[in-house]
């Protein structure tokens, strides 16, 4: 399985809500819910940071568990990022920060969003070759 996902061209934040409908949603519904390419006063890490994120909600009511699945920002490259042992409980949102940046606690992915144009990229191990 993968899902990909652009940022437009001078676009900083998407609300993917209108997407859900046309195949953002899978495998337990979990849906990519929005995301910010130039964070610089909206919401901050755990260190007071303003970096870029990607938002993700879990629609069902179960649990999803994230492991063996993988964020990109780099078609050549699917597994750049790999999820820990993480799991999304119904109904609730989890975000990941995309500021290259590893060493912090939490979940920081190892590349920035362009608030120019990129694509994002979640997959799970089996679609990662």
């Amino acid at each position: 399985m993968q899902i990909r996902l652009e940022t437009k061209v001078n676009i900083s934040t998407i609300l993917l809500g209108t997407l859900l409908s046309t195949g953002f949603a899978f495998a337990g519904e979990l849906v990519f819910n929005e995301l910010l390419a130039k964070n610089s006063e909206t919401i901050a890490d755990q260190d007071g940071e303003y970096d870029d994120w990607v938002e993700f909600y879990n629609n069902s009511s179960q649990s999803i568990s994230l492991k063996d699945y993988f964020l990109s920002d780099d078609f050549n490259n699917l597994r750049c990022w790999a999820f820990p042992d993480t799991t999304i409980a119904p109904h609730n949102y989890l975000i990941i920060w995309t500021d290259d940046n590893e060493d912090q606690r939490g979940l920081h992915a190892n590349f920035r969003l362009s608030a120019t144009g990129k694509a994002v990229y979640l997959v799970n191990s089996n679609s990662a070759q």
